[in-house]
């Protein structure tokens, strides 16, 4: 089957990342699939290439964790004009388009008219997410929900990362069946290697975005607190993005490090040195909806995780796995006694053992065998 495959922020390899776009596409291509992806990139010029086992188109639309809304907006529409007039000579079977940004949404109409079938993969609640913050007024919001009732409902199956997504949308919208649960990787045999434990200090670590969405206030305070405290800790942040500078001015020789951004070798050469993940994002319960890479990372890497967000999905299951934790950043005392708790509980290895453990349901092969049985029915 020719399928083609829609996410305007894949990157070239699985270092590029998205790494989930990445393992779908590979995926697809082994049982036997014909895969080409659509996305994007910061040059001039229209790329093409082969990416392991599937053709890559990149266009040219640039993007930034920074841009602001009006930039987004604009690269995110660019982004869907480029698609459009590129498929209208081609021919495919079969379209996955996957969010954010939600505007590839309007490409479910392109295919609906010529009749194929798709799949559409709701990383994020949109609107929904944007309006419990404010960023998008409440009116237009429900003008969205109008609108992805339509996709949702006509998509050949609609695909959800984390289980209170799929529940959000099989409560609010009309859909034609259950949606299908499939959740980010731990890969398990990438980051397999023996640990270079430091005996000295509990070594942190926070890898990703630092955009406006991220635990930037939380990151601040804990960097300060391990340091004014003199905590036998280091903290280590990789990643880019809009507070970057925050922390790259910052280092510490014996308690902070800023990485920058670092490649995906360069990420597991990291978290082999490190004691504990934290999964930390702005205090808001809209994110309790999220499936971070962060988390399936550093369960593959055998790292507890320690989040901000008490009543998310993935605190909760790392919790009911004895590798979890929770901080609270809204009492100074009470963040200073967890901080001493888990570094006297992560002393012995169970902890990480309890990681591993957990990670081994996440792993590729296990989340995606689903998704490739539901594509064969499409030959039916």
């Amino acid at each position: 089957m020719n399928i083609v495959y829609i996410h305007q922020y894949y990157r070239f390899g699985p270092d590029g990342g998205p790494v989930r776009s990445w393992y779908i596409s590979q995926a697809l291509a082994q049982a036997g699939h014909q895969v080409t992806i659509l996305g994007s990139h910061k040059g001039k010029q229209i790329l093409e290439r082969t990416d392991g086992l599937v053709r890559v188109v990149l266009f040219p639309v640039a993007y930034s964790n920074s841009f602001g809304f009006i930039q987004r907006l604009f690269s995110w529409i660019k982004f869907v004009w480029y698609c459009r007039r590129w498929l209208k000579t081609k021919v495919f079977e079969l379209a996955y388009l996957s969010s954010t940004p939600l505007t590839v949404a309007w490409l479910s109409f392109f295919f609906k008219k010529r009749g194929i079938p798709y799949c559409f993969e709701v990383r994020d609640l949109w609107p929904e997410i944007p309006v419990w913050m404010g960023i998008v007024p409440r009116v237009v919001g429900r003008m969205i929900s109008y609108f992805m009732s339509s996709v949702y409902s006509d998509a050949f199956s609609v695909i959800c990362l984390a289980k209170p997504v799929k529940e959000y949308l099989s409560k609010h919208y009309r859909l034609s069946e259950e949606p299908l649960l499939i959740s980010n990787f731990s890969d398990t045999d990438f980051y397999r290697q023996s640990r270079k434990d430091n005996d000295k200090q509990l070594q942190l670590v926070y890898t990703g975005a630092l955009g406006d969405s991220a635990g930037i206030y939380e990151l601040e305070m804990l960097k300060d607190l391990i340091k004014k405290e003199d905590l036998n800790m280091h903290l280590h942040i990789a990643g880019e993005g809009k507070w970057q500078e925050t922390f790259s001015q910052n280092e510490d020789e014996h308690h902070f490090s800023y990485h920058g951004f670092l490649n995906r070798e360069e990420i597991k050469a990291l978290l082999n040195t490190c004691h504990l993940g934290l999964v930390l994002f702005k205090q808001s319960e809209v994110f309790n909806f999220n499936s971070p890479n962060k988390y399936f990372d550093y369960l593959a890497a055998g790292l507890p995780i320690a989040s901000n967000l008490k009543n998310s999905w993935f605190l909760k299951e790392a919790e009911s796995h004895s590798c979890g934790f929770h901080l609270d950043f809204q009492n100074h005392d009470k963040l200073l006694g967890q901080l001493k708790l888990i570094r006297e509980s992560l002393i012995s290895r169970e902890r990480s053992m309890h990681a591993l453990e957990l990670s081994k349901q996440y792993q590729p092969e296990k989340q995606l065998r689903p998704l490739i049985e539901k594509l064969a029915k499409v030959y039916t």
